[in-house]
């Protein structure tokens, strides 16, 4: 996924792709002001749908317990391995009751910042509870790129729910992405979210 993305940068279609985003969003430059992606459905009136799981490890070097990361409580919690996997988002679990609200599409991803869609996917099956199980890691997904050329995740949608947009429209903050979900390699509901 992050090849293709990286390797289409200079197209004459993500050019122009670009500079409409640049048209639509006149503060496109500005710095990233992220919202908060994962958010309560309108008709969900319990208090909270989310907590962290998994923080973000932006040390490529850390592995395993050799980790140099530090986690809110000064520890090494990463999913950093000796084998070189790198946990490179963070990931926001649905609760309490994951599997309920993720059957009863409880919990929306909303777009952190607006861009341009440049890689969906949808169709994975979403209740995957072993990592390691699929030959697509993110599953249903959504790729947005942003006017600096950074481009944000989110994995594990649930199928059937990743929004009817297409790769080259524009998204706006806040725009509703999907449904969180368990599919690709997932060990439950959860929104895996990088950028």
């Amino acid at each position: 996924i992050f090849f293709r993305i990286k390797a289409g940068r200079e197209s004459v279609e993500r050019k122009r792709m670009h500079e409409a985003l640049r048209q639509e969003n006149t503060e496109a430059l500005s710095p990233h002001a992220f919202v908060w992606p994962v958010v309560a459905a309108p008709d969900y009136y319990q208090p909270g749908v989310y907590t962290i799981s998994n923080y973000v490890d932006l040390d490529p070097t850390s592995t395993g317990t050799n980790s140099s990361l530090q986690d809110y409580n000064c520890g090494t919690r990463s999913y950093d391995l000796a084998s070189g996997y790198d946990h490179d988002g963070i990931d926001i679990s649905i609760g309490p009751f994951g599997w309920t609200l993720m059957d009863n599409e409880s919990a929306y991803i909303r777009a952190a910042e607006g861009g341009v869609i440049v890689e969906r996917r949808d169709g994975e099956w979403s209740r995957t509870c072993t990592f390691g199980v699929s030959n697509t890691t993110g599953g249903n997904y959504v790729a947005i790129e942003h006017s600096d050329l950074s481009v944000a995740y989110y994995f594990h949608m649930k199928d059937g729910t990743v929004t009817n947009k297409r790769v080259g429209d524009i998204v706006r903050t806040g725009e509703y992405l999907g449904v969180v979900g368990s599919s690709g390699n997932s060990t439950g509901p959860h929104l895996h979210f990088e950028v």
